[in-house]
């Protein structure tokens, strides 16, 4: 389905309202899928080579109301060694 997404987070800290207001979305496709027991989210330009953002793993549907969801989950670095991030993302439904 096609988005607008915000990770509402930065490295670990959510943002404030004023700042989470200003953020530019990031317009993709969304794609949810196991790995194991977790999911993983991703969010996808049309052709689905590399994502947009980084991706949420051990994703978690917060909250959902009309064409908005919040999902939660982790967020890793580039460095597998280095430090996983509690994230956040607000997704808007553009599209099916």
């Amino acid at each position: 389905m096609k988005v607008q997404v915000k990770a509402i987070r930065q490295y670990g800290i959510r943002l404030n309202d004023h700042q989470i207001a200003s953020l530019a979305s990031v317009d993709g496709y969304l794609s949810l899928y196991g790995l194991g027991t977790t999911l993983q989210i991703s969010v996808y330009a049309n052709s689905r080579q590399e994502s947009l953002i980084p991706d949420l793993y051990d994703a978690r549907l917060v909250s959902m109301r009309d064409a908005k969801m919040l999902f939660a989950g982790l967020q890793r670095t580039e460095d597998p060694r280095a430090a996983q991030y509690f994230q956040e993302w607000a997704v808007t439904i553009v599209s099916l």
